[in-house]
């Protein structure tokens, strides 16, 4: 393979280019060996592997995903769920905070009690 210039990434990652350049391989075998298929030679394994770890190339799961157009991660947007957990905790605090009615503002209802005399009238 002849030698190419890889271009750098803005982030500064190692790319699967940068070790297929190092161990002389094109971009696919070095995917194809850090997969594990059997397809590939064991001896290009080893030097993809190595050059791997020499470089200390990490797969991006990210970019794993949108070149095989497959992912196992599952987006769930719940649009202004922030305001409604708010609201709920705003509710449930003002709930228990709320200032106690004092015993005197409560309505009473005494018995009136019969006059002495008419108590005894009645025995």
């Amino acid at each position: 393979m002849p030698s190419q210039a890889v271009r750098q990434r803005a982030t500064g990652r190692v790319t699967l280019a940068d070790v297929a350049l190092a161990a002389g391989v094109s971009p696919i075998t070095v995917s194809r060996a850090l997969r594990g298929e059997r397809a590939v030679d064991p001896v290009l394994v080893g030097r993809v592997q190595a050059a791997a770890r020499k470089l200390g190339y990490v797969p991006d799961p990210a970019a794993r995903a949108l070149a095989s157009k497959r992912s196992t991660h599952v987006a769930v947007l719940i649009p202004m769920l922030i305001l409604v957990v708010m609201d709920f905790s705003r509710m449930m605090i003002n709930r228990f905070n709320k200032p106690k009615p004092a015993e005197a503002k409560k309505p009473q209802v005494k018995k009136k009690s019969k006059p002495a005399d008419e108590e005894s009238r009645h025995d």
